[in-house]
């Protein structure tokens, strides 16, 4: 326990400290107030013996500043003075004294009240401690109501997006039906023309072009295969659509990563083809996973999606993508070439500051779900910037095995 003793005359600083020295208290003695002010901030006290009258700071303005202070741990104060009347008492206490001792200072009476401002300090200090980790908790407890709140903004966006998505399915579904149908029909109408053409050809007819009508026999056909894939190629796009706008609650099921891997992509594949090479390596040997392929396809999406904000500020871009067994688990690694991650945001891919640790996914990158979605199914996300440059993100789940129950 420190104690300050706080007197211009060295007499009784000599007398006190001589005391309070020979019961076991590590002593510090100051001056005046202006002294004593500088060695409460640094040396910190806890307990304070305070002469009332000195000059330039007078204890009790010495006793105001200590309580203005709210940085400071508790400082108990004792004024020492001559006065012993009740008016004076009351404006000691008024300005945060906590004891008096009236001059001259019997050795037995500095021991009591010492002893008392003992208890008080470690009671004080004791809260003081308690009231920090509180305040700590506090403000923990503030930054997870903020990204809550973010997630729930999320989550809330992900459903407009959805109801989005209905729309416009339903909205390209009727003239891709239309489309669909009339190609069938020119199919069955070249079966019919391109005979009549050869023949005319054949008899030489004046009236026909013979150089254009070898141009449509010859182009015609793969013309008609081109708009045929086109129109399928969409009517998958549609369909991943569906699958994505209308899946509800379904239940774990055997899921092979590499078919989730080939269907996110050509989901996503409207952005990636123009800025992003993608490097594929799957492992066909891969053990299926127990989980909800809608929901896998979800995560994937999202990291593919993620990937090409990332890499869109810096021209032509490479994505890779990587299975492989792993003991129990199955290993998902995505990377890119992009700007990062940052670690103040929690794994953002749109701020740029860059961070070579080692994070565990769990707020950030709005994919709170991402990271929900892969601990759901006994899962671990990391992510990490790479050396080069970008980030990679990868993804353990576990493989099912006979009688494995998730």
């Amino acid at each position: 326990m420190k104690i300050l003793i706080v007197d211009d005359q060295h007499i009784v600083r000599l007398c006190l400290k001589n005391d309070l020295k020979g019961m076991g208290y590590k002593v510090f003695e100051a001056e005046d107030g202006r002294s004593a002010w500088k060695m409460i901030r640094t040396v910190r006290p806890d307990i304070a013996i305070v002469d009332w009258m000195m000059p330039e700071i007078n204890g009790i303005d010495l006793c105001k500043l200590i309580r203005k202070q709210k940085d400071l741990p508790y400082v108990y104060v004792i004024m020492i003075t001559g006065k012993s009347g009740n008016v004076d008492m009351i404006h000691g206490l008024e300005a945060g004294a906590d004891d008096f001792i009236t001059k001259p200072c019997a050795r037995d009476v500095l021991r009591s009240r010492v002893s008392v401002g003992t208890r008080i300090v470690k009671y004080e200090r004791n809260l003081f401690a308690k009231n920090t980790l509180l305040e700590k908790y506090n403000q923990r407890m503030q930054t997870l109501v903020h990204e809550r709140t973010k997630q729930l903004s999320q989550i809330e966006s992900i459903a407009h997006s959805g109801n989005l998505c209905i729309d416009i399915v339903n909205e390209i579904d009727n003239p891709m039906a239309f489309i669909s149908g009339n190609i069938h029909m020119l199919g069955r109408i070249w079966q019919d023309m391109e005979p009549q053409l050869q023949k005319q050809l054949v008899i030489n007819d004046e009236n026909i072009d013979a150089d254009k009508v070898n141009f449509v026999i010859s182009n015609f056909p793969q013309i008609l295969e081109g708009i045929h894939k086109g129109v399928k190629r969409v009517n998958n796009i549609v369909k991943g659509l569906k699958k994505f706008c209308y899946k509800d609650n379904s239940k774990p099921e055997p899921c092979n990563l590499n078919d989730c891997i080939e269907h996110s992509l050509s989901l996503c594949n409207n952005v990636l083809q123009y800025h992003i090479e993608v490097v594929k390596e799957l492992d066909d040997s891969l053990q299926q996973v127990l989980a909800d392929t809608f929901q896998i396809e979800q995560v994937f999406i999202n990291l593919f999606d993620n990937a090409t904000d990332a890499m869109r500020t810096k021209g032509k871009g490479i994505l890779k993508v990587n299975t492989k067994a792993n003991g129990d688990y199955a290993t998902i690694t995505i990377s890119d070439t992009g700007i990062g991650l940052s670690e103040e945001s929690g794994l953002t891919a749109d701020q740029p500051t860059p961070s070579n640790n080692s994070v565990d996914i769990d707020v950030g990158l709005n994919l709170p779900i991402v990271a929900g979605i892969i601990k759901k199914y006994r899962g671990h996300i990391k992510a990490e910037n790479k050396p080069t440059g970008g980030a990679v993100f990868m993804i353990d789940l576990p493989v099912i095995k006979v009688n494995n129950q998730m």
